[in-house]
């Protein structure tokens, strides 16, 4: 059932209707299950697009933890973001799918906003003080740290779903753009 999302573009009416007019009976009868079963898996139609992305946190969390502790957190953060962008490297068409349906549909991208950019930035944000040491609140480093990881994400994730190529090439040319503002005072 988790693997419902794969599909749903595709099979459940959607091209047809698009997604805003295609409701959870229309993709439950079209994958035949019941829409309580339907809601066992998903909180909402908008939540299959994007899958298992709340074990995508759990996994970050587990190689944050995982790695060296006289790794800086930088290098730990770029780290799992190669790793990432090697495991998600053969989404593209999927990518570009969920992209095409939340440029047409206000409710996709209120869902991605509200429900997955949010929970991800306070999950980073906990793990990174963890790593840190700190309280998230106590600490610069740790909400400035989480925006620019998130930001490095998802910048090299949209060039990507629009370049095609290698997700890992742009990720680490986000990074090496993050690593380029380091200030530098004039002597």
């Amino acid at each position: 059932m988790k693997e419902l999302g794969c599909c749903v573009p595709k099979s459940c009416g959607c091209s047809e209707l698009g997604f805003d007019g295609t409701t959870v009976s229309a993709i439950a009868a079209r994958v035949e299950v019941s829409e309580r079963t339907f809601y066992r898996y998903f909180e909402s139609k908008e939540a299959v697009l994007f899958g298992s992305w709340r074990e995508q946190l759990d996994e970050f969390a587990l190689f944050i933890r995982a790695r060296p502790k006289a790794e800086t957190i930088l290098v730990s953060l770029q780290e799992f973001s190669q790793a990432w962008a090697l495991v998600h490297q053969g989404g593209l068409v999927r990518g570009r799918q969920i992209r095409a349906i939340a440029n047409e549909s206000a409710t996709v991208r209120d869902y991605e906003r509200t429900h997955i950019v949010e929970t991800l930035r306070e999950r980073i944000l906990l793990v990174i003080a963890d790593r840190l040491g700190v309280l998230p609140n106590d600490d610069f480093r740790v909400p400035l740290l989480t925006g620019l990881f998130i930001e490095i994400l998802m910048s090299a994730k949209s060039k990507w779903l629009e370049q095609g190529g290698s997700l890992l090439a742009q990720i680490d040319a986000a990074w090496d753009a993050a690593r380029a503002l380091e200030l530098r005072g004039k002597s």
